[in-house]
């Protein structure tokens, strides 16, 4: 079934090769074409090959392409990140070309960038409205249904006026042609082009600039390189990006051993592809800030007035006093103003014969005030500068940013250009200083506004099942770990762990910052089959109520805290008693498992007390940490002293 479309009372004003069309839109028309088969989307002249993500929150963007002779290469990008991209570029045009200057769309808004073109499209002028702003120009016109007016026909726009016809306004264009001037109706103007080609080219930019204008969030940046013959050119440079997130999965198989499996978490938060890029993730936190190169800005100068001599006027004499008396600055002064207030020498001499500085610089307009203190005129600044509360605030508003982005990294001062461009050597993870990477060994492609997880690691590690017993974590009952060793030879990242024990789920950890070779525990689970317990010696629940409320308070019940003189000394007539304190603290532990416990005690450290025994496996800043073996059906009684 074929259909109609009807359109009512649409005129359009569509600029094409050849000029400006204007097609009435009233009557029948054919199914339009698809838009989007006739609009194609632009591919980036130089394809992204690279990035590095730090978890400082920057990425390193680099891109490679060839070029041929002079070319220029146009990139955009987000305004957010004009400020980051000027001052890391990197630029490098290989096999003896040179880079040029550095193009980009400037700060100023759309409206004032139009503004500054021959034809204003600032208030979207219509058809006649355009024609009235090129008076004087030369334009060739297609007209339709006039029969006194020929097909085409040139001349020079004289204006557009409106006649009455009947009852409606009708708008005529006058034109100038080598008959003179003619009247043509502006209804059977199908097409105009201008003649002259710079008004042309002008009115061309201005559609340009207006149609990117529409995205404000973007910008374009333009590159030039100037050699000769095809070369390889690249582009890098840095831009904010979230920062790149790592997670694990740790099994047990059936023979006991442990598996670690590492994932990074990236997130491609641009609007362009990440096709087959390499992708490298580092964990640094280099120094870097935010710095406002983009907007322009200005500085209020003092503007110095040329010393100006007033001419000699013709003096103008006062009366005679009749009683001989002569009041001081009465005298008429140069300039018939006397010497107090009068003009010739702004002022004349008040009544000590001192010259008074002068108030203002007289000109041709008005007067310019003078500063009494510098003698300097004083000029107010202009509109457009910046004044000094301005700047101010813009110092204010720059201190807030760099305090949110202190953790930012510029990742230049960490990669060079060139290793980067050529390749890591090294598929395995390296240290930078304080800092380690992943290098991916595959391509990764992401597509705009997408994530991603990719695997970073999968080897075996050392590990031992352990029950922990500490009275101080939120549940008060022991929690099936691991005492987990780092044996790869990559650094962990601090991330969430899920626990796979026989194929099935067993729990989720939490996992710190763990350099190669540490040892790390880990809980998972709550242990149902161990029983841990502090058992009341005898006597000691009386006992530690005499005691000092701060004691029992360090120890926790079931304390047993002995007191008796350890040493008497008598110096120079007095008598030093010494006491010791001795505390003791029991856990009692069983096991319901069919398979025998490994228990680690966290006991909380305290700086007034001194452990003497046992010895403990190791120490945390606040916990003695304990192993104790827990056969199945066994109990086990530790004491601490």
């Amino acid at each position: 079934m074929r259909r109609t479309y009807l359109f009512f009372g649409i005129v359009v004003a569509v600029f094409t090769a050849t000029g400006v069309v204007w097609w009435h839109g009233t009557g029948e028309a054919q199914q339009p074409r698809p838009l989007a088969a006739a609009v194609a989307v632009p591919k980036p002249a130089l394809p992204l090959t690279q990035v590095v993500l730090f978890t400082s929150g920057v990425g390193y963007f680099h891109r490679e392409g060839t070029v041929d002779g002079d070319a220029r290469v146009d990139l955009t990008v987000a305004t957010k990140d004009v400020n980051d991209l000027l001052k890391s570029l990197v630029l490098e045009d290989r096999d003896g070309g040179k880079c040029s200057a550095v193009n980009y769309d400037s700060a100023e808004t759309a409206e004032n960038s139009l503004r500054s073109f021959a034809i204003d499209l600032t208030a979207g002028p219509n058809f006649a409205q355009l024609l009235t702003q090129a008076r004087g120009e030369k334009v060739e016109i297609k007209t339709q249904g006039v029969p006194t007016v020929p097909g085409s026909i040139s001349g020079s726009v004289v204006g557009v006026e409106e006649q009455l016809d009947g009852t409606k306004q009708v708008a005529f264009l006058n034109l100038l042609t080598t008959d003179g001037v003619r009247t043509i109706p502006l209804a059977s103007v199908q097409s105009f082009r201008f003649l002259n080609p710079v008004l042309d080219a002008d009115f061309r930019t201005a559609l340009d600039v207006l149609a990117r204008s529409h995205d404000t969030q973007k910008k374009q940046v333009s590159f030039h390189f100037v050699g000769e013959g095809k070369r390889d050119v690249r582009v890098g440079y840095i831009a904010e990006s979230p920062m790149w997130k790592a997670n694990y999965r740790l099994v047990f198989d059936k023979d006991g051993k442990l598996r670690l499996q590492a994932w990074a978490v990236v997130e491609n938060t641009t609007d362009e592809d990440w096709k087959d890029v390499r992708v490298t993730l580092v964990s640094a936190r280099p120094i870097s800030f935010k710095m406002d190169q983009y907007q322009p800005l200005f500085v209020p100068r003092p503007t110095v007035e040329p010393e100006l001599f007033a001419l000699l006027r013709p003096p103008v004499f006062a009366g005679a006093v009749l009683d001989g008396n002569f009041p001081r600055g009465q005298f008429g002064g140069f300039g018939g103003g006397g010497f107090q207030g009068g003009g010739g020498f702004q002022g004349g001499f008040q009544g000590g014969g001192q010259m008074p500085q002068p108030r203002g610089l007289t000109r041709r307009g008005p007067t310019i005030p003078i500063d009494p203190t510098t003698g300097l005129p004083i000029v107010p600044p202009p509109a457009t500068e910046l004044t000094f509360q301005d700047l101010q605030e813009r110092r204010r508003v720059a201190k807030e940013e760099r305090e949110k982005v202190r953790q930012l990294g510029n990742t230049i001062a960490a990669l060079d250009l060139k290793d980067i461009a050529d390749g890591l050597p090294s598929p395995e993870a390296g240290e930078l200083e304080e800092s380690f990477q992943y290098v991916i060994d595959q391509k990764v492609s992401i597509a705009r506004q997408k994530s991603a997880l990719i695997p970073i690691l999968d080897e075996e590690v050392k590990g031992q099942r352990v029950t922990l017993v500490n009275q101080r974590n939120e549940s008060n009952l022991p929690l099936l770990g691991l005492r987990i060793q780092n044996t790869t030879n990559k650094p962990l990242l601090q991330g969430p762990v899920m626990v796979f024990d026989g194929g099935r789920y067993a729990g989720d950890a939490r996992l710190t910052d763990l350099r190669r070779g540490d040892e790390r525990y880990l809980a998972y689970a709550v242990d149902l089959g161990l029983e841990a317990k502090v058992v009341d010696p005898e006597g000691v629940r009386a006992f530690v109520k005499e005691t000092p409320g701060a004691i029992a308070d360090v120890m926790g019940e079931g304390s047993v805290i002995a007191r008796w003189p350890t040493a008497v000394k008598m110096e120079g007539g007095r008598l030093n008693v010494t006491r010791k304190e001795r505390a003791t603290k029991e856990y009692q532990l069983k096991t319901r498992s069919r398979e025998d416990r490994v228990v680690v005690i966290e006991h909380p450290r305290d700086s007034a007390w001194k452990l003497t025994s046992p010895k403990p496996l190791e120490m945390s800043p606040v916990f003695y940490r304990f192993e104790v073996p827990v056969p199945t059906g066994k109990p086990v009684r530790f004491v601490l002293v």
